[in-house]
């Protein structure tokens, strides 16, 4: 994957002067379970695993050694090829894209009998044996499928990620997902992510204050789509589609009340205070 990023970016600025490419990832900002010296090592390599790794190859060209030291141990090391190496040095990006949607906390998880290193548990906010293991943060409250939602995180998150790489940034997806519920008359009233956004635009404009190179926001999503663990239960538009998960329904597109509340944003380049 990394490699075919690599030939793309060389390609796009070889074929289009002056153009712009960088990556997308899926941010990740965690918080130690405690002040422990092992819980705050583990809330950092939970970062490096789950996003710094690849920041650091698709802005540097190769694997920063805690992962190669990491993927050796555990016999999984990818095959490379000769040229590999140089393709992936000569890729540069012009900015770093961000998606974001919650934080995380994480305690030390050692290895043991039962659990050798490098033993992985659960999928997307995984836990890993000699490193990390996420825990609930009884500070945020989630939303309805889990994210804890945390403003402060992203202003966080911009920060590092800028500090790191001195790059610009753009968001690419930022949202809430809920079941939303389409009233009698055809509404749907949803001032849980019209607080959601507004928190977060906010968030941004204190990272800009902070020195971020934040050029752009776009929302997720637009419009009511397929969600890969909860199907179309898990909303994120702005345009709720009349369907469920097997039945077609009218598939009527309804604007939401968030719907004219950016509309509104949009118009006005940002959040009247």
């Amino acid at each position: 994957m990394f490699v075919a990023h690599a030939m793309a970016t060389n390609d796009c600025h070889a074929l289009i002067s002056d153009s712009k490419v960088g990556p997308a990832v899926s941010s990740t900002m965690t918080y130690p379970a405690s002040n422990k010296p092992m819980d705050v090592w583990a809330a950092k390599m939970n970062d490096n695993f789950k996003t710094n790794y690849s920041l650091e190859m698709y802005c540097f060209g190769d694997y920063p050694n805690y992962y190669k030291s990491y993927l050796t141990r555990c016999g999984i090391y990818p095959n490379t090829h000769p040229e590999d190496a140089e393709i992936l040095k000569q890729a540069k990006p012009d900015f770093i894209a961000v998606n974001y949607y919650r934080t995380l906390v994480a305690s030390y998880l050692p290895e043991d009998d039962a659990h050798p290193f490098g033993t992985k548990e659960k999928d997307i906010d995984f836990d890993l044996y000699g490193y990390f293991k996420i825990e609930k943060n009884p500070n945020l409250v989630a939303s309805t499928y889990g994210a804890q939602i945390d403003p402060m995180g992203l202003r966080l998150v911009l920060n590092e990620y800028y500090r790191q790489y001195r790059l610009p940034l753009i968001i690419t997806e930022n949202g809430l997902g809920t079941p939303d519920t389409l009233t009698a008359d055809n509404k749907v009233h949803d001032d849980y992510r019209i607080d959601y956004i507004k928190s977060h635009i906010s968030a941004c404009h204190d990272a800009i204050e902070d020195g971020v190179e934040l050029f752009g926001y776009c929302p997720w999503s637009v419009i009511d789509l397929l969600s890969s663990h909860q199907g179309f239960k898990k909303r994120y538009g702005f345009v709720y589609v009349d369907r469920d998960d097997h039945d077609l329904k009218t598939l009527n597109r309804i604007k939401k009340d968030s719907f004219y509340w950016y509309q509104q944003v949009i118009k006005d380049n940002g959040i009247k205070k």
